[in-house]
């Protein structure tokens, strides 16, 4: 059995019972990490692989668990395939720049994350997009507080704004900002101490994301680090050397299905 790592209450209540039945059967299961940290030992219901998406994902684990870490493969997420064979984004041709924001679920991080980044994001030089977590219960109402504007692309497919030109993704941590960085457009994650960071840590279990200690993203950790905002947006040499890390980090060029196939094959033998 293949299980995923829900962050939500309801998908992981759903991912303990099939592992417990999995246990209960004598069944081996592989769990696939959704994000890094999102994983969970379950009592009674052995994991026999954990797909990582990272060495700093499989470190996160070992110091989490101890002994009752799982054996783990190191693999870039499979699920990003389709992305790996996609054109880069165009981005856009000159002012306005596109700067899309994805927003987590929860609320109050948001807007206290977005009051702390609205000087740059009320540049007349940036058309500001935005994107709610579908989760996010003070959507669109909390938002209006902010006097910001942008064009709401909550219910616009994700398909739709990556065909459109992007040129920057701003997010505290969504894997929206994964999907970009393979049509070529660079994120920044906003870490305030007191919101982004926080939230990371209490869900996640780290305050700074895997592409960023890589190199693979840019990171705000303060108010006072908005210059890292214009970098990310204007400074050509250090958007492309974001870029080049993601692709490495990521494996941008190579498919991962058929490796993630043989590791299964390989526990099923």
């Amino acid at each position: 059995m293949v299980a995923g790592t829900s962050q939500s209450a309801a998908g992981f209540r759903m991912e303990v019972q099939a592992r417990r039945e999995a246990a209960r059967r004598v069944m081996p299961v592989v769990c696939i990490e959704d994000f890094p940290g999102n994983y969970r030992d379950v009592e009674g219901a052995p994991t026999r692989l954990l797909v990582v998406e990272g060495k700093f994902c499989s470190a996160l684990y070992r110091e989490r668990l101890g002994a009752k870490a799982p054996p783990m493969a190191v693999l870039p997420p499979a699920r990003y395939d389709a992305l790996r064979t996609r054109a880069r984004n165009p981005g856009s041709a000159g002012p306005p720049w596109r700067v899309l924001w994805a927003g987590q679920p929860e609320t109050d991080a948001c807007l206290a994350t977005l009051r702390g980044i609205a000087p740059f994001l009320r540049s007349s030089e940036v058309e500001l997009l935005f994107r709610a977590h579908p989760r996010d219960a003070g959507h669109p109402r909390a938002y209006e507080e902010l006097s910001l504007r942008f064009t709401d692309v909550t219910a616009l497919p994700l398909e739709d704004l990556y065909r459109a030109p992007l040129d920057l993704v701003v997010t505290q941590f969504s894997s929206i900002a994964v999907e970009a960085g393979f049509l070529g457009v660079p994120s920044v994650h906003v870490l305030f101490p007191e919101a982004g960071a926080k939230l990371l840590e209490a869900q996640k279990g780290y305050r700074l994301p895997m592409a960023c200690e890589f190199g693979a993203a840019f990171h705000v950790g303060s108010p006072q680090s908005l210059d890292v905002l214009e970098q990310a947006l204007h400074d050509t040499p250090a958007r492309r050397a974001v870029i080049s890390r993601f692709r490495e980090l990521y494996r941008a060029d190579t498919p991962q299905a058929a490796k993630l196939a043989r590791h299964l094959a390989g526990i099923i033998a």
